[in-house]
């Protein structure tokens, strides 16, 4: 059994993990690296379950249903409470009905395990939407119990013919770390999400345990304080360090390191002492259910905003509160059930009842498609109907002589696909994924980006070029403020410019215009400054739904501006202004009335038109391809 200092040490460390979860989660600008408080669990994980394997196969008394009893008892529990409380505080707040089907949705792949390829699918998770996505930090839970799986097996069957100490692991390490690294540049969605390429931080903190008294010799004196320390610096300034392809990855990998130092060494220090006190001990015992319980308290709190980067002090103070008040109350569920005896048959069973309580909720609830006026065009790939290695196809109507039109853009452009399949035009649309996202940002981030060599940018329009040859029109739609302004949500803070991606916002459309036989260009959609779903919750009569006009052209004058000199230059392009049917003028509405009593929605989020809204741009994109 471990002392009693050691576990004291585990519980600092663990409490400062997910406190600095919570704080990313609370306000990202608050603790930028705070996310990587996850991936020191991961390695905590990999070495207090391969320390229980071992030292019970040591003692010939180990039993693979044994120990996935133990962590069903450990784990469970609190996570069905969590989960039931989110789901009633959703009943009790009046989710909508599509709102309400993601969170079954997401609770389900919750329970089945498989809940970070729920969000692999859906989102990712720096988004800004996931700040009011309830269940977003289960895909660490379900990695960890994918972990639980597999890990006895192997490292039993792998004892069983082979020296576990033999250095051949240590280079499996190794390997499994570059090339994981390598992944998470290429392609980062996965590799955050997936255990392959998190199998790494497992095996590094088993293979602590595997050599924890050679490695305790070497190391076993330095002071506990110390790597404490230097883990909380890397998270807390790490985000001063100037961004590049690797950051991330070697800041991982420095604070896994870095604990794994913390684990072997013997000497607690002074600050490791001072820590010591009740608050932080309890939050490091309790700091699963904080880990379950803040996301959705944030989340839900955040629907009764007006948006949800409407958090004022009082309203984080309040949501802290109640974050500590559920945590106790799952914490203690947690303590009752965590030594209690059941049989293999009652476990399974009530694992089952849950699975099927969220289905059965799920199949009775109203399904909306995704014409629904709160629906996520995501959560069904933007309406694509067919994918291939370029990118997403859709097809409408069955001539011979279709209007052919490739879509570039972010997710401004791909806002518009499900209204393309909304149409009764003939036509045939091509969206080409990344190759579409790097006009302006995105997975290969060519053009704006200044520090972009001039022949990667020459090659992406090449590309561009010789695709364009095969449409009437190519169709550019984009939030271009995302990229010229520093802060994220431009009505909410302070906004700066930056003023040399207009100068190179001009030359690629420019670029563009000189190369395609016809260009259209969708110009800034106007940005909210709240959530329509949230204004529509309740009641909307007496709540400001619309935004000032002046805000959005005064935000949005700088990429107008250039807008319009393009179409100046070239006789080939064609704009479309949204606000032309967005707004009168003074105001910008985020819906229509339709009658006394009801009103249609036109925006999915507070930048994002949803069907509703998209099928204006879209028939005129359809108008202009025409006469062209």
């Amino acid at each position: 059994m471990m002392p009693t200092k050691f576990e004291n040490s585990i519980t600092i460390i663990r409490a400062f993990c997910v406190l600095g979860i919570v704080l990313f989660h609370i306000d990202k600008s608050w603790l930028p690296l705070g996310f990587l408080g996850v991936d020191l669990f991961f390695v905590l994980s990999g070495f207090l379950i391969t320390s229980i394997i071992l030292n019970q196969n040591k003692e010939r008394n180990f039993s693979y249903l044994a120990f996935y009893k133990r962590r069903f008892m450990r784990l469970m529990p609190a996570f069905y409470a969590s989960i039931l409380l989110t789901l009633f505080a959703a009943l009790i707040i009046g989710y909508h009905e599509v709102e309400l089907i993601e969170l079954l949705q997401s609770s389900i792949s919750s329970l089945l395990f498989i809940s970070n390829f729920y969000f692999w699918e859906n989102t990712g998770y720096f988004v800004t939407s996931t700040n009011v996505i309830e269940n977003i930090h289960h895909w660490s839970l379900s990695v960890e119990e994918q972990f639980y799986f597999i890990w006895p097996v192997f490292l039993l069957v792998v004892a069983r013919f082979f020296k576990i100490t033999h250095w051949s692991f240590i280079l499996l390490a190794i390997l499994l770390t570059i090339i994981s690294i390598y992944l998470s540049v290429q392609y980062p969605r996965p590799a955050f999400y997936l255990l392959p390429t998190r199998a790494w931080q497992f095996v590094l903190g088993a293979l602590v345990i595997i050599h924890i008294d050679t490695l305790s010799k070497i190391m076993g004196g330095i002071d506990k304080s110390i790597s404490l320390i230097a883990i909380i610096l890397l998270i807390s300034l790490g985000h001063l360090v100037p961004d590049f392809a690797y950051k991330i990855p070697i800041f991982t990998l420095s604070i896994s390191v870095l604990l794994i130092i913390f684990l072997i060494s013997n000497r607690s220090g002074p600050i490791l002492s001072i820590l010591e006190n009740k608050f932080v001990l309890w939050v490091g015992l309790a700091s699963y259910p904080i880990y379950l319980v803040h996301q959705p308290v944030l989340a839900i709190s955040r629907k009764l905003l007006r948006h949800p980067d409407d958090q004022s002090l009082i309203f984080i103070a309040i949501a802290v509160t109640i974050i500590i008040i559920i945590s106790a109350i799952v914490h203690s569920i947690e303590k009752v059930f965590r030594y209690r005896k059941f049989s293999t048959s009652k476990l399974i069973s009530s694992h089952l009842f849950i699975i099927a309580f969220f289905s059965i909720f799920l199949l009775l609830t109203p399904q909306y498609n995704i014409n629904s006026k709160f629906a996520d065009p995501a959560k069904f790939d933007y309406g694509c109907q067919t994918r291939d290695e370029l990118g997403c196809n859709i097809f409408h109507g069955d001539t011979n002589d279709p209007i052919k039109i490739m879509l570039l853009g972010n997710s401004h452009a791909r806002m518009l696909l499900p209204a393309f399949l909304n149409v009764n035009d003939d036509l045939e649309v091509f969206h080409p994924d990344s190759l579409a996202y790097s006009l302006l940002g995105g997975n290969e981030d060519l053009a704006i980006q200044i520090e972009t060599p001039e022949k990667s940018k020459v090659a992406w329009m090449n590309k561009i070029c010789k695709i364009a040859l095969n449409y009437d029109s190519v169709v550019v739609s984009y939030r271009y403020i995302g990229y010229l302004y520093k802060s994220s949500n431009i009505h909410i803070s302070e906004r700066s410019l930056k003023k040399e991606r207009i100068k190179e916002l001009q030359r690629r459309l420019d670029s563009l215009a000189e190369c395609v036989p016809h260009l259209i260009i969708v110009g800034q959609v106007p940005e909210l400054n709240f959530w329509p779903r949230n204004i529509f919750r309740g009641n909307y009569h007496n709540k400001k739904i619309y935004l000032e006009r002046d805000l959005h052209e005064e935000a949005s004058k700088p990429v107008t501006d250039v807008l319009l000199s393009v179409a100046e230059k070239y006789e080939n392009v064609n704009l479309i202004f949204p606000d032309s049917f967005l707004c009168d003028d003074h105001k910008c509405y985020a819906s229509k009335v339709i009658n006394d009593t009801e009103r249609l929605i036109l925006y999915y989020d507070d930048d994002h038109l949803n069907i509703s809204g998209a099928q204006y741009v879209v028939s005129e994109i359809i108008n202009l391809s025409n006469k062209n």
